[in-house]
């Protein structure tokens, strides 16, 4: 079953650190449109900096979400 979280939960902080590669996934609320799955990371591309906020590293550049 799918389980939403409003905040990233403590318990799973150590699960996303360990994470070798990220994928992303996004879907469209219409029934027409197309799901996308794609690659977004490597291990230390994304830092959690607190329970609401993740910024991906790329290079030199920062890119919040």
């Amino acid at each position: 079953m799918v389980q939403f979280y409003s905040d990233i939960p403590d318990f799973l902080i150590p699960w996303i650190q360990a994470q070798k590669m990220f994928w992303v996934a996004t879907a469209p609320l219409s029934p027409t449109g197309h799901i996308n799955v794609s690659p977004k990371g490597y291990e230390g591309t994304f830092n959690i900096v607190d329970s609401k906020t993740v910024y991906v590293r790329r290079g030199n550049d920062r890119a919040r979400t």
